[in-house]
């Protein structure tokens, strides 16, 4: 698999582009994951403060009457229209005293609470005596809720059932589940990464088909020249059809052939007037090696005819010396002979 890799550039670019684009989806997921999130808090914090705030002002026309039935089926009334909300009732001792189910009545408000920064939040209010709402998040069981805590204050006709010197007697939780916005943002998501993962898919067939036609191509197209090249054959020439990059290196390609093939058009030229000029000197080789046998010849005549007068002129020479002394001869007996007519 990894030769394969390394033999295939496509291959290698898709796998790193695979590697990048999943990456930023990634991170992309991850951020606006994180902004969804404190999205839907702001959000719903803002929109169940003010319901909770419009109720307590419903339910505060019941506390002063000092009866909870009413307030029991207020609160029952509010669960059936608005889906996945509780309202709870508790004291300052933190005991729930109302609520729609009579089963929750009595027990602590920790054993609905489990958050332990909402209780905190719970007993912050009492002991400041604060008048303003509290809100907290809990996720329990894999689902997330919002906590609104609104203070219940000691107002005229409460002093009939609670000490007139507590400033804050108690306060309400209303506990709403986020599931249904968060589901949203999921189905959301969800859809964003099958579209990525679609997107990347179609941009990595895009990215083939383009590599096949803009690269892969040409370099065909460069390998079979370059194969015909390596074969003798100089005269097959590439089609250009852009000017891009490999445009370039298909048309230089193109030069660097016909450069060749001019180049050995010149040598074969030269080797036929080299080898025209072989045959020529070659005749006057022959021409020369004929007439210097001749003059070889001539020579040797020579030699042999200036040998035949070299003893011609030794017989000669010999002659005129014997002729020479027959004259002195001559001579010595004239003076004689004169000597002796004189005496």
């Amino acid at each position: 698999m990894i030769s394969f890799l390394k033999e295939h550039l496509l291959f290698q670019i898709m796998i790193i582009l695979s590697f990048v684009m999943t990456l930023y989806m990634t991170c992309n997921y991850l951020f606006n994951k994180q902004g969804q999130d404190n999205l839907i808090e702001v959000i719903s914090s803002e929109q169940y403060q003010m319901l909770a705030s419009s109720i307590m002002e419903r339910m505060n026309e019941y506390f002063p009457t000092g009866k909870n039935d009413p307030i029991r089926e207020y609160l029952k009334r509010l669960k059936k229209s608005i889906n996945g909300m509780d309202i709870l009732i508790f004291d300052s001792k933190e005991n729930i005293t109302i609520s729609d189910d009579s089963l929750m009545e009595g027990r602590p408000l920790s054993s609905v609470v489990k958050e332990r920064s909402a209780l905190e939040s719970v007993r912050r209010m009492i002991s400041d005596k604060k008048t303003s709402l509290e809100h907290s998040f809990e996720l329990s069981e894999g689902k997330k809720y919002i906590y609104i805590f609104i203070p219940i204050n000691n107002g005229q006709g409460c002093i009939t059932c609670h000490d007139k010197a507590e400033d804050v007697i108690g306060g309400s939780l209303m506990m709403a589940s986020l599931e249904r916005p968060y589901n949203i943002i999921k189905s959301i998501n969800i859809k964003n990464i099958f579209f990525g993962i679609t997107g990347l898919g179609v941009v990595l067939i895009i990215l083939y088909l383009m590599f096949q036609r803009f690269i892969n191509r040409p370099i065909g197209y460069l390998l079979e020249s370059t194969g015909k090249l390596r074969g003798g054959d100089f005269t097959h020439r590439i089609e250009i059809t852009g000017r891009d990059e490999i445009s370039h290196i298909c048309a230089r390609m193109n030069l660097v052939n016909e450069n060749l093939r001019r180049m050995i058009s010149d040598v074969l030229n030269y080797t036929d007037a080299l080898a025209s000029s072989s045959i020529d000197f070659l005749k006057i080789s022959r021409e020369m090696s004929l007439d210097s046998k001749q003059t070889s010849d001539m020579v040797d005549a020579v030699t042999a005819s200036s040998e035949g007068m070299n003893l011609n002129i030794k017989t000669i020479a010999g002659s005129i010396e014997q002729t020479f002394m027959n004259v002195t001869m001559v001579a010595s007996s004239t003076e004689e002979m004169t000597a002796t007519i004189k005496a």
